[in-house]
């Protein structure tokens, strides 16, 4: 299991069916803000260079849009501002580090060793949803499972890494103008370094969690406002009948 195959049950447990028991896949959405593309190519920028991060951001889509570009400019001014504020971290850091246990997957964005066998721990979001993250429990299952996973290795301290997203509409600019006032704003943000206590409740929580997803027969829907980006949204509204957006696993698999 992982975090975010719990965090999907607990969400809508159909939707969990239809992504990990079925094994349904969706086409990759194109909308130019599509989170996975922009978080991925955030990563692959503090990981590498701004090149990388344009270079994995363009190679999801199969041609470039005016606002596509825009993403673009944010991806890079905010990729320059965070290697800059986390450089000794980066400097030190392994990126990508796999959580290697039977029983959990998870891979740690950053992980840096302050003392032999003792580290920081770090997850880069970019995003605006600060509190939700907070609220997680992803760092926390992190640490418990890395421990177990290395016996003797402990983890000292948690923390996000929050790089905002700049939304900045364009009003009766011309396109040179608002990219101008683009840059400007995200030149205004920062990155936020934030904390967390490890609590093991969290872990237990996780642990009953997992068990109602085994346990779990009937996969009932949740409807919510989450709902709107769902990527099985159109399926599932229409009770299968509506399914073009649908990938089906093949018969051998």
């Amino acid at each position: 299991m992982s975090h975010s195959r719990v965090e999907t049950f607990k969400k809508c447990p159909y939707q969990f069916k239809l992504k990990y028991i079925d094994g349904l896949s969706t086409k990759f959405n194109l909308d130019p803000t599509n989170a996975l593309a922009l978080g991925t190519a955030m990563h692959e920028g503090i990981e590498k260079d701004v090149e990388s991060a344009i270079r994995s951001y363009y190679s999801n889509y199969p041609t470039a849009t005016p606002l596509m570009v825009n993403e673009a400019i944010k991806l890079e001014v905010m990729v320059k501002k965070a290697k800059e504020i986390l450089s000794d971290l980066l400097e030190t850091g392994q990126f990508e580090v796999e959580i290697n246990s039977p029983d959990f997957i998870g891979f740690i964005d950053l992980l840096v060793q302050v003392e032999p066998n003792v580290y920081d721990l770090y997850d880069f979001k970019y995003s605006n949803n600060v509190e939700n993250y907070l609220a997680s429990s992803q760092l926390h299952l992190y640490k418990f499972f890395f421990e177990m996973a290395n016996p003797g290795k402990r983890i000292r301290n948690l923390g996000f890494i929050f790089i905002p997203k700049v939304k900045l509409k364009q009003e009766t600019e011309d396109i040179r103008e608002y990219r101008r006032m683009l840059i400007e704003e995200c030149e205004k943000q920062g990155i936020t370094i934030a904390p967390i206590e490890y609590d093991p409740i969290k872990v237990i929580d996780f642990m009953l969690d997992v068990k109602h997803c085994i346990e779990c027969e009937d996969f009932v829907k949740k409807p919510q406002k989450l709902c709107y980006w769902c990527d099985f949204k159109t399926y599932c509204q229409s009770d299968g009948k509506l399914d073009g957006n649908i990938i089906y696993p093949k018969e051998d698999e």
